[in-house]
C-alpha cells in the first residue's frame, strides 16, 4: 500500500500515514503484515479498493468490487461506498449482479451490448416503463369483497385473487394509484395488512428493458 501511495507522489511519513489509513478504512489493518498471496479473493478485493482510495480521489470507478466478497464483507463495503458518497465523492460501480444495486445505487445506467437502455433512479426508470403495468400485491382481510371495488380506480388495470387473502393488481400509474388507494382503503374498511410492489427490483426493470429493446422498431 505504501508503494501505491509512492506512485501517487506521496513519500515518507505521508505515504505511511495514507497506507495505514486506507487499510483501516477497508478493514485490512490487522492483516496488513501478511503476504498478499495468502489473502482470499475477498481480501484482495479490499486491498485493491484501498489502493484506489489511497490518494483520496473525488471519483471512484469500481468494476465488480464485490466479486468474491462474503455477505458480511459486502455489507461492510456497501456501507463504505455510501459513506464516500455522503462525503461528496462520486462512486461509479459496474456490476452484473443486479440485486446488489437495489440498495446501493441512487442512479443506475442499464447497458447491454454497448447500448445505453436507460438511466436515472430505479423508480424513475420503472415509471418510464408504461407498457409494463406495475404489479402490486395486497394482503387484506376481505379480498373478494374489495377486488371488484378496486377496479373502479382509474389507475388499476386488473385485479386477481390469490388465496387465501392476497390480491394481485396491475397498476398503470403508480403515483396516482398510491394516492387513490390510500383514500380507498380508509373509506372501505379494507383491513390492509401489507402492500408491496413486486416488480420494482433492478433485475425486474432490466428484464423489461431487454424485452423492450428486443422488439422490432
Amino acid at each position: 500500500m505504501r508503494v501505491t501511495a509512492g506512485l501517487r507522489g506521496f513519500t515518507g511519513a505521508e505515504a505511511r500515514r495514507r497506507a495505514e489509513s486506507v487499510l483501516e478504512t477497508v478493514g485490512m489493518a490487522k492483516r496488513a503484515d501478511r503476504p498478499v498471496r495468502t489473502y482470499s479473493k475477498g481480501m484482495r478485493q479490499r486491498i485493491k479498493l484501498g489502493q484506489a482510495l489511497v490518494h483520496d480521489p473525488d471519483l471512484l470507478v469500481l468494476d465488480e468490487p464485490l466479486n468474491g466478497v462474503d455477505p458480511v464483507g459486502c455489507e461492510e463495503l456497501n456501507d463504505l461506498f455510501r459513506t464516500l458518497a455522503a462525503k461528496g465523492k462520486a462512486v461509479l460501480v459496474s456490476s452484473h449482479i443486479l440485486h446488489e444495486m437495489d440498495q446501493l445505487a441512487d442512479r443506475i445506467l442499464f447497458i447491454c451490448r454497448g447500448k445505453l437502455l436507460a438511466s436515472g433512479s430505479l423508480a424513475e426508470i420503472r415509471d418510464m416503463l408504461d407498457d409494463h403495468p406495475l404489479k402490486v400485491r395486497i394482503s387484506c382481510g376481505s379480498p373478494r369483497r374489495i377486488a371488484p371495488q378496486l377496479l373502479t380506480l382509474e389507475s388499476v388495470k386488473s385485479v386477481s385473487i390469490e388465496p387465501p387473502c392476497d390480491l394481485l393488481l396491475e397498476v398503470q400509474n403508480p403515483g396516482r394509484f398510491y394516492a387513490e388507494f390510500g383514500e380507498f382503503a380508509a373509506g372501505n374498511d379494507a383491513q390492509v395488512h401489507r402492500l408491496k410492489a413486486t416488480d420494482t427490483s433492478t433485475e425486474a426493470v432490466f428484464d423489461y428493458l431487454m424485452e423492450r429493446a428486443a422488439r422490432p422498431e
